[in-house]
């Protein structure tokens, strides 16, 4: 007869141990791997906000007196009379500082809603007060906010998915060869990543395409692929710029923010019609930059790396090995122009020195003094961009 045993105790312990371990090790990877491929995902569609129409960029010491200088206008600030060189006062009887101060009460606004703008012009005949209502207007983000006339477009990628953008064409009378450029946004981000140069840009005389990625903003997909499949996708719409008319098909660039810059860097080693490239903060390695987060979380890569690059690499359908940015710049022989913030959190300033020291002299960097991933971008940073690719296209 054989008599029941129950396991010992230490059995059990060692079985209890392993599993608190285990859970939670499968939960990190399976969470970054997600996130690495499926981030949230932001629509145009969904940005609809008031808009009164107004561009301002001066900070004033709130102890003197209020009175900001519009840069330029677009409706319906500009239908209601307004016009760039009035120097705003108040809005709703508040005073104005800043941009900002003005954001507040169109923020806070409902569509129809009229806000109260008192300015002052300076015209040959001295000084005029203008006091007006300016009716807020309810709409989605859009190159119209920067008085740009644009187009909804569509095209297909690799894959046969389609991906969804606007065309700003280039100032009318550029003829038949104007050049343009293709840009790709960040892997948290949609079609409106470049929108704060694109009127600049614009005056430069190049003509632009902003879209949203596969499994971004409006296009098709579910998953990203952190610059790999993306850069298909930058040269598909170099493809869709080269097919149009008033778009020279030899004098096309790309610019990329993060992971549209990595995918723009290995685009343009691959497809010899690219002529400038734009980067702004793109990361040098994958690998180094999935470490890189890891360590944010005081997570040891060598446990980690390779389970969740090898989950979000079969979620995503890519090569994680081969998305390798800076290596794809021994192939591309054109100007660079980069752009990256000193104190970047997210892909730290030393991967664009990396950059610097492989390309040398051809690409031209810019550090940006306290200046975080997503921070904003200084106010020459649009005039040079739509200088350099004046300059190279």
């Amino acid at each position: 007869m054989t008599l029941y045993r129950r396991p010992r105790v230490w059995k059990k312990r060692l079985a209890l141990a392993a599993t608190a371990v285990l859970i939670p090790y499968v939960a990190i990877i399976l969470y970054f791997s997600h996130f690495m491929v499926s981030p949230p995902r932001m629509r145009v569609s969904e940005s609809s906000r008031p808009v009164l129409g107004v561009f301002m960029e001066v900070d004033r010491d709130r102890e003197g007196e209020p009175g900001v200088p519009i840069l330029r206008t677009v409706d319906p600030a500009r239908v209601a009379g307004l016009q760039s060189g009035d120097v705003i006062l108040r809005v709703n009887d508040l005073p104005v500082y800043s941009n900002a101060d003005v954001a507040d009460v169109v923020r806070a606004g409902l569509e129809g809603d009229l806000v109260r703008v008192e300015a002052r012009r300076v015209g040959e005949d001295g000084e005029t007060a203008i006091l007006l209502d300016v009716p807020l207007a309810f709409r989605p983000v859009s190159p119209a906010d920067h008085g740009l006339l644009y187009q909804d477009v569509a095209f297909t990628d690799p894959l046969g998915r389609t991906l969804r953008g606007w065309y700003v064409p280039p100032p009318a009378g550029s003829g038949s060869s104007a050049p343009g450029v293709v840009y790709g946004h960040g892997n948290g981000g949609d079609r409106r990543h470049w929108l704060a140069v694109a009127r600049e840009v614009h005056h430069a005389g190049v003509a632009q395409l902003f879209f949203d990625f596969a499994g971004r903003g409006e296009s098709e997909g579910k998953t990203i692929s952190l610059g790999d499949r993306e850069s298909g996708a930058m040269i598909a719409g170099l493809e869709f710029l080269a097919s149009l008319n008033e778009v020279s098909s030899t004098r096309i660039g790309l610019a990329g923010r993060s992971m549209g810059g990595a995918a723009a860097a290995i685009a343009a080693g691959r497809d010899p019609r690219v002529r400038a490239l734009v980067l702004d903060s793109p990361f040098t390695d994958l690998t180094r930059e999935v470490d890189h987060a890891l360590a944010g979380y005081y997570l040891p890569p060598v446990l980690f790396r390779a389970p969740i690059l090898a989950v979000a690499a079969m979620r995503g359908r890519f090569e994680p090995s081969e998305v390798v940015p800076v290596a794809s710049l021994d192939t591309y022989h054109g100007p660079v122009l980069l752009y990256h913030g000193r104190d970047d959190e997210a892909v730290p300033m030393t991967h664009a020195l990396e950059f610097k020291e492989r390309v040398g002299d051809r690409l031209e960097l810019h550090l940006l003094d306290d200046t975080g991933h997503n921070g904003r971008r200084p106010a020459p940073y649009a005039l040079r961009i739509g200088e350099f690719l004046k300059e190279n296209l």
